[in-house]
C-alpha cells in the first residue's frame, strides 16, 4: 500500500493557517501526525496511538462556533478501513472503524451544506480491486454510488 501521506489544513477566526499532515512511520507501524501551527513543525497528539497498515486520508471542517473536526482514514492491522477522529480535545475511533475492508491508502473529502451538517466522503480499492465510495450523511455510515 505504500506510504501515501495525507493533508488537511484550515484558517482559525484570526487568520491563522493550521495545516497537519498525516503518514505511517515505517519504523513502528503507528500513525504519524506533523503539525504547523505558526512558526514551527511539531508532532501532534494522534502521534504514536493508532496502529496501521497504509498510509493516511485526511479531511477537516470547521463548525459554526470554530471548533475544529479533523477525521483520518487509514487501513487497520485488521485490512479494515479505520477511522480517527479529532473533535475537541482527544482523538478516538470513529463509527466507520473495522466496517469496510481497504485495499488502498483511502481518501477523504467532507463539506457542511446549509443546514450545517457535515457529509463525508471515503474513498479506497476494496479486497477485491474495486474502487469503492463510503458516505456519512448525519445518521450512519454506507456505501455510496460511486465504484470503479
Amino acid at each position: 500500500m505504500g506510504n501515501a501521506m495525507g493533508a488537511t489544513s484550515w484558517l482559525d477566526g484570526s487568520g491563522q493557517i493550521h495545516l497537519r499532515i498525516y503518514s505511517l512511520q515505517q519504523s513502528n507501524g503507528k500513525l504519524l501526525e506533523r503539525c504547523w501551527d505558526s512558526n514551527k513543525w511539531y508532532d501532534g497528539a494522534l502521534t504514536n496511538q493508532f496502529s496501521a497498515i497504509s498510509g493516511a486520508g485526511a479531511t477537516s471542517w470547521l463548525d459554526s462556533s470554530g471548533q475544529i473536526h479533523i477525521r483520518v482514514y487509514a487501513i487497520g492491522t485488521d485490512g479494515k478501513i479505520i477511522e480517527l477522529c479529532w473533535d475537541k480535545d482527544k482523538w478516538y475511533s470513529g463509527a466507520l472503524t473495522g466496517q469496510f475492508y481497504g485495499a488502498s491508502t483511502p481518501d477523504a473529502t467532507s463539506w457542511l451544506d446549509k443546514n450545517g451538517q457535515i457529509h463525508i466522503r471515503v474513498y479506497a480499492y476494496n479486497q477485491d480491486n474495486v474502487q469503492k465510495e463510503y458516505c456519512w450523511d448525519g445518521s450512519k455510515w454506507y456505501v455510496g454510488a460511486y465504484t470503479e
